[in-house]
Protein backbone atom coordinates (compact mmCIF):
# COMPACT_ATOMS: atom_id res chain seq x y z
CA UNK A 1 0.00 0.00 0.00
CA UNK A 2 1.32 3.41 -0.92
CA UNK A 3 0.66 6.58 1.08
CA UNK A 4 1.64 10.20 1.11
CA UNK A 5 4.14 11.35 3.77
CA UNK A 6 2.76 11.98 7.24
CA UNK A 7 4.05 14.71 9.57
CA UNK A 8 6.46 16.22 7.03
CA UNK A 9 6.54 17.53 3.47
CA UNK A 10 8.00 15.39 0.71
CA UNK A 11 7.44 14.86 -2.99
CA UNK A 12 7.77 11.10 -2.45
CA UNK A 13 5.11 8.55 -1.57
CA UNK A 14 5.82 5.69 0.80
CA UNK A 15 5.44 1.96 0.29
CA UNK A 16 3.91 0.53 3.48
CA UNK A 17 4.02 -3.11 4.52
CA UNK A 18 2.80 -4.83 7.69
CA UNK A 19 3.90 -8.22 8.89
CA UNK A 20 3.61 -10.41 11.91
CA UNK A 21 6.63 -12.27 13.29
CA UNK A 22 7.51 -14.57 16.15
CA UNK A 23 10.66 -13.76 18.10
CA UNK A 24 12.49 -14.64 21.28
CA UNK A 25 13.92 -11.12 21.41
CA UNK A 26 12.76 -8.65 24.04
CA UNK A 27 11.16 -5.45 22.70
CA UNK A 28 14.43 -3.53 23.20
CA UNK A 29 16.51 -6.28 21.57
CA UNK A 30 14.07 -6.33 18.64
CA UNK A 31 14.28 -2.55 18.34
CA UNK A 32 18.09 -2.70 18.28
CA UNK A 33 17.99 -5.37 15.56
CA UNK A 34 15.53 -3.36 13.46
CA UNK A 35 17.63 -0.20 13.82
CA UNK A 36 20.67 -2.16 12.62
CA UNK A 37 18.73 -3.29 9.53
CA UNK A 38 17.75 0.33 8.85
CA UNK A 39 21.38 1.44 9.24
CA UNK A 40 22.69 -1.29 6.89
CA UNK A 41 20.12 -0.18 4.30
CA UNK A 42 21.40 3.41 4.41
CA UNK A 43 19.28 5.15 7.00
CA UNK A 44 21.54 7.60 8.77
CA UNK A 45 19.12 9.61 10.94
CA UNK A 46 16.87 7.98 13.54
CA UNK A 47 13.74 10.14 13.66
CA UNK A 48 12.72 8.28 16.83
CA UNK A 49 15.59 10.04 18.56
CA UNK A 50 15.51 13.40 16.76
CA UNK A 51 11.71 13.70 16.27
CA UNK A 52 12.54 15.32 12.90
CA UNK A 53 10.96 13.44 10.04
CA UNK A 54 12.47 13.40 6.56
CA UNK A 55 12.75 11.15 3.53
CA UNK A 56 14.41 7.84 4.30
CA UNK A 57 15.21 4.57 2.60
CA UNK A 58 13.46 2.47 5.24
CA UNK A 59 11.51 2.91 8.47
CA UNK A 60 10.62 -0.15 10.55
CA UNK A 61 8.22 0.29 13.46
CA UNK A 62 7.09 -2.08 16.18
CA UNK A 63 3.36 -1.45 16.37
CA UNK A 64 2.45 -4.13 18.91
CA UNK A 65 4.15 -6.95 20.77
CA UNK A 66 1.76 -9.61 22.03
CA UNK A 67 -0.47 -7.81 24.52
CA UNK A 68 2.41 -5.90 26.06
CA UNK A 69 2.14 -2.29 27.18
CA UNK A 70 5.64 -0.82 27.24
CA UNK A 71 6.93 2.75 27.35
CA UNK A 72 10.46 4.11 27.42
CA UNK A 73 12.22 7.02 25.75
CA UNK A 74 12.98 4.91 22.62
CA UNK A 75 9.92 2.71 22.26
CA UNK A 76 6.17 2.87 22.78
CA UNK A 77 4.13 -0.34 22.59
CA UNK A 78 1.46 -0.31 21.39
CA UNK A 79 2.47 2.36 18.85
CA UNK A 80 -0.39 4.81 19.39
CA UNK A 81 -0.02 6.77 16.14
CA UNK A 82 -0.04 3.67 13.96
CA UNK A 83 -3.04 2.21 15.73
CA UNK A 84 -5.15 5.36 16.07
CA UNK A 85 -3.97 8.24 13.88
CA UNK A 86 -2.50 6.85 10.67
CA UNK A 87 -5.14 5.46 8.35
CA UNK A 88 -2.65 3.57 6.15
CA UNK A 89 -1.43 1.68 9.24
CA UNK A 90 -4.92 0.75 10.37
CA UNK A 91 -5.79 -0.53 6.91
CA UNK A 92 -2.61 -2.62 6.72
CA UNK A 93 -3.07 -4.03 10.20
CA UNK A 94 -6.74 -4.83 9.57
CA UNK A 95 -5.73 -6.65 6.38
CA UNK A 96 -2.93 -8.51 8.14
CA UNK A 97 -5.14 -9.79 10.93
CA UNK A 98 -8.08 -10.61 8.63
CA UNK A 99 -5.77 -12.82 6.55
CA UNK A 100 -4.58 -14.74 9.62
CA UNK A 101 -7.96 -16.37 10.24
Amino acid sequence: MYSEPVEFVSSNNFCNIALSIETDLSPIQLLKSLKEIEKRMGRSIDSGKTRNYSDRVIDIDIVSYDNLIFFCNRLEIPHYRHLHEREFSRLLLDSLFLNRT
